[in-house]
């Protein structure tokens, strides 16, 4: 059995699974929670990775983001899918590791092109 969804309904299944609905109907949760449902975030810009976190939370502000990844440590900024810094929770390393390391590994193998 196959489900067919209109483009609206798809966009609106993808923006919810980013958090990204209307600020009015996002609940609030943790910054760890916000994290881990994306399972991550982009963090190359290491002062827009909190804007992320605040663009799919409510009530959330820099301070908190800061206590979480500084202090509480549950969530960490480290390399991650793609090969790009992210923000991962804490709780997902151990999974993620073993999971993209070979990865990591095999593309370190590869020669590289340095540009002249």
């Amino acid at each position: 059995m196959s489900i067919t969804l209109s483009d609206d309904q798809l966009r609106f299944l993808r923006l919810g699974f980013q958090r990204l609905i209307p600020p009015n109907q996002i609940e609030k949760i943790g910054i760890a929670q916000v994290v881990k449902e994306v399972c991550g975030l982009q963090a190359q810009d290491d002062s827009a990775a909190p804007l992320a976190i605040r663009v799919r939370s409510a009530g959330l502000v820099l301070a908190d983001v800061e206590q979480a990844r500084v202090h509480d440590r549950t969530i960490i900024r480290t390399w991650g899918p793609r090969g790009t810094l992210h923000l991962l929770a804490s709780d997902d390393i151990g999974w993620l590791v073993p999971l993209l390391g070979p990865v990591f590994v095999e593309g370190d193998r590869r020669p590289h092109l340095l540009w002249a």
